[in-house]
């Protein structure tokens, strides 16, 4: 652009000399020497200009783009230069930000729910005092077994033998916020402790928008199974998505498996508000990382 003149651009960069002025013009520039960088805060833009400073009467400290513009049209036309890089600065922030590929699962959010952190030994036996967290496993939004969950913490609730845990966990976790229709639950959990093949050791319970209610049982063997398994145990049994360790399961010679399971919503039609994450009160004491609803 040869030839267009703006008010004073850079006065932080310029000698009082050059400060006096009637014009300033703005030239496209591949020379080195001659460019002044301009970083806007915009990490891969930089603005590379050549300034050709005109000089006029001694003392004035303002000049105009067509011959007579005061000092507060000066300001404003800066300040609505400063506002537009800002704004283009957050358009392109929003538009790079990295997100997760759009799919048809919606990952809940479960902050509100969990009752215990990753970093939390939430079922280490009295007897014992060997940490017996989920430290190694990823956090945040990641898939498993092909679903997006959003995993933050652990819904930890307790067995039939609550006094075994150094911590006591509740029987129940009610009103976790769904708010859709939708064909598939997905859940991100495992258990502590065995059962026999078929056992209820927990239940979903789904109410929707129309009063409706309905359960749908966690089997022992089909859905999930003991989170510790011995180290030479097929990690490939079905549903397995993750594989770890921790202190407690090194000592005993375990690993650590996280199940996903896909149950089918009864009403797919219908929204569900909310649902209910219930202990069966068996063997198991089973916990949620995450859920999701396609």
């Amino acid at each position: 652009m040869p030839g267009h003149t703006f008010p004073q651009a850079f006065p932080a960069i310029c000698t009082p000399k050059q400060r006096r002025f009637r014009s300033l013009a703005i030239h496209p520039t591949t020379n080195e020497k001659d460019a002044s960088s301009v970083n806007f805060g915009l990490n891969s833009i930089c603005l590379s200009l050549r300034v050709d400073v005109k000089e006029g009467a001694k003392g004035e400290g303002w000049f105009s783009m067509t011959g007579a513009v005061a000092d507060w049209r000066r300001t404003a036309f800066w300040v609505a230069g400063g506002l537009s890089v800002l704004l283009l600065a957050a358009v392109l922030a929003f538009a790079l930000r990295p997100t997760v590929p759009q799919t048809g699962f919606y990952a809940v959010n479960l902050s509100s729910y969990y009752n215990a952190r990753l970093t939390n030994s939430t079922l280490e036996p009295m007897n014992r005092n060997s940490p017996n967290y989920l430290v190694g496993f990823p956090s945040g939004l990641n898939k498993f077994g092909g679903v997006v969950f959003d995993v933050r913490g652990i819904l930890q609730l307790c067995n039939k033998d609550a006094a075994r845990w150094r911590i006591r966990y509740p029987e129940k976790v009610e009103g976790i916020k769904i708010g859709r229709p939708f064909k598939l639950i997905h859940l991100l959990h495992g258990v502590g402790l065995a059962e026999r093949e078929n056992a209820a050791v927990a239940v979903l319970v789904l109410h929707y928008e129309d009063g409706a209610t309905r359960s749908i049982p966690i089997l022992y063997g089909l859905h999930v199974r003991d989170w510790m398994q011995p180290e030479t145990e097929n990690p490939y049994q079905p549903g397995v998505v993750w594989i770890g360790s921790n202190p407690m399961a090194k000592q005993a010679g375990l690993r650590l498996r996280v199940y996903k399971t896909t149950l089918e919503n009864p009403l797919p039609n219908i929204p569900v508000k909310r649902l209910d994450y219930v202990s069966t009160l068996s063997k198991c004491a089973p916990f949620l990382l995450g859920l999701s609803v396609e």
